[in-house]
C-alpha cells in the first residue's frame, strides 16, 4: 500500500492479520499511533517510514518472532518503548 496517497489514521485492523507477511505503509499521508497489541505472527517485514505516528512503540515489536525488517526512518515520532 506503499505510495497510494493514502490519508487518515492506520487502521487497528491491520495489526490483527495473523496471516500477512508484509505491511508496506511508507509515503502515505498516515498519521497516528501503533495499537499496542500486534498479533502480525507471520510478519516477515514492515515498513513504516516517512509517517508522522505518535505514541509508544509497542513492546509487541520485539516479540514478533518471524519479523526480519523493520523499517521506520525519515518519520515524525514520538516515540518511547514500553
Amino acid at each position: 500500500m506503499s505510495r497510494n496517497g493514502l490519508r487518515g489514521t492506520v487502521p487497528s485492523e491491520l495489526f490483527g492479520l495473523v496471516s500477512l507477511e508484509e505491511l508496506y505503509l511508507s509515503l502515505n499521508s498516515l498519521r497516528g499511533t501503533l495499537p499496542l497489541s500486534l498479533e502480525l505472527t507471520s510478519l516477515c517485514e514492515m515498513d513504516l517510514s516517512r509517517k508522522s505516528l505518535t505514541g509508544m512503540t509497542p513492546g509487541a515489536l520485539g516479540s514478533l518472532g518471524s519479523l526480519e525488517v523493520l523499517q521506520m526512518h525519515v518519520s515524525t515520532y514520538n516515540v518511547v518503548g514500553d
